[in-house]
């Protein structure tokens, strides 16, 4: 098994792989109450969104392979520049653009705006209702910028309970190791204890949607005075 960074003629079997892994999650099924009777409207929605996460600026797709190069699991990291100039130059080998990924994005942004007012598997009010929490519980992150974060990760369900949810962690730590970042991410209570075993730490809990939402951290093995931020050294501080 090892790491490899995903590939675009990767993203229908990561699309089938996310299907399968998120088809019974406590998000999903709030936000597609309707995923069971059309499927194929959610399936076509995580299309969409890998290759709106592919193209995106800083943000950064891998997946674990087994030595035959079958897709076991995937992830995305997106790397989130700081508030000072030394930083934003740092940042900017993560974030490289090109025209051809500029004309996808506006492309696909006119592809999601189409399915969206034929999705029937979604509940919008539901969806709006997510967004505006989610965005106010995001304002932490604020105090840990720079960082990267562990934006989405999921395993087919023929491989959970292998390490391959940990491969994945590993990468996304050995690329926060690279800039001496921070790594951040949410995560539900049922994966949570995945996280600290790869040394994660608690930032903070709340509820979304009425649904618990924790928020974990984990910082490089590098001094304090290492640390980037005056906001990032306190909050490591109280975190140790």
């Amino acid at each position: 098994m090892h790491i490899r960074p995903l590939s675009r003629s990767d993203i229908p079997r990561v699309a089938a792989i996310a299907l399968a892994a998120f088809e019974k999650d406590e998000l999903y099924t709030f936000l597609y109450p309707r995923l069971q009777d059309y499927p194929d409207d959610f399936r076509r929605y995580q299309l969409i969104s890998l290759r709106s996460r592919f193209v995106r600026l800083g943000c950064h797709g891998y997946v674990a392979v087994t030595d035959r190069d079958e897709i076991m699991g995937y992830a995305f990291f997106q790397r989130v520049a700081g508030p000072d100039a030394a930083d934003a130059k740092k940042a900017q080998r993560w974030i490289q653009d090109s025209w051809l990924n500029k004309l996808e994005r506006h492309l696909l942004s006119w592809e999601d705006s189409y399915h969206d007012l034929f999705d029937k598997a979604v509940d919008h009010t539901r969806v709006s209702q997510f967004l505006n929490q989610s965005r106010k519980a995001r304002t932490v992150y604020k105090a840990v910028s720079p960082c990267w974060q562990l934006a989405i990760l999921a395993v087919d369900p023929e491989y959970q309970r292998r390490g391959v949810g940990s491969m994945l962690i590993c990468e996304a730590q050995r690329l926060a190791r690279l800039d001496n970042v921070p790594l951040i991410l949410e995560s539900s209570e049922a994966a949570r204890s995945l996280y600290e075993k790869s040394g994660f730490k608690h930032l903070s809990s709340g509820e979304v949607c009425g649904m618990k939402d924790v928020k974990l951290i984990w910082y490089p093995d590098v001094q304090v005075g290492e640390v980037q931020t005056n906001e990032q050294r306190e909050l490591k501080n109280a975190l140790n």
